[in-house]
């Protein structure tokens, strides 16, 4: 063995572990995590609004049930008893008959009409006309609008009907646009020769409004 070579190995094994401790002894630098970044903050959703009800004027929706609560006639046979008035209210001429309780015109053969007129205006869907002798010879139904104009909702021919008496000509209505305040029922008693068509009460069903009602003048239109 080349004695020289002894002390340049006893460096090495003297040198190699000194570096080795001190390469273990640093600490190990950490490594930092990239930081996730916040997505902006966001407004909550605003809800889209929400359609109103509609309702028909006055805030009622549903239809109400009125008996006339004034009357006018082309003519009347007697007072009180067979006066325009007598159509007014609810029906109390329980049969037929030529009776004081129920509106009659003056003639027997002659065209008449017969204005009824509501406390609360309506946008009608019905009409009920209870007749209370000879019907029905019922020819034209006018609504009156809060203008004192009449609107036709209904037309026909005279018919003699023999029962059911009393007798009720319900007559449907469609026009919404329309703010009635009353009800003209217009009788032909010259077709049919059976003589008077008594009234004696005129129900309107409708959507209540709100108005300010003109009469018409009393005559015929």
């Amino acid at each position: 063995m080349n004695t020289r070579t002894v002390p340049q190995v006893l460096v090495l094994l003297l040198v190699f572990p000194a570096l080795a401790c001190s390469m273990l002894g640093q600490p190990a630098q950490p490594t930092q995590a990239p930081v996730a970044s916040e997505p902006p903050a966001q407004n909550p959703p605003t809800s889209a609004p929400q359609p109103s009800p509609v309702t028909a004027a006055g805030g009622s929706s549903e239809p109400i049930r009125q008996w006339a609560a004034d009357a006018e006639a082309s003519s009347e046979w007697g007072n009180p008893d067979w006066t325009a008035s007598q159509a007014t209210g609810g029906p109390n001429t329980f049969e037929c008959g030529d009776l004081g309780t129920a509106w009659a015109a003056a003639g027997k053969d002659t065209v008449e009409w017969i204005n009824l007129y509501y406390n609360t205006p309506v946008y009608p869907t019905e009409i009920r006309i209870i007749e209370t002798y000879n019907p029905d010879q019922v020819t034209q139904v006018d609504l009156i609008d809060m203008q004192g104009q009449f609107v036709t909702v209904y037309t026909g021919q005279p018919r003699q009907v023999d029962s059911p008496c009393p007798y009720t000509l319900s007559i449907s209505v469609n026009r919404s646009d329309i703010l009635a305040q009353g009800v003209r029922v217009t009788i032909d008693q010259s077709a049919l020769g059976i003589e008077w068509n008594e009234i004696d009460a005129v129900e309107i069903i409708g959507v209540p409004g709100v108005g300010t009602p003109v009469r018409p003048p009393t005559s015929t239109p």
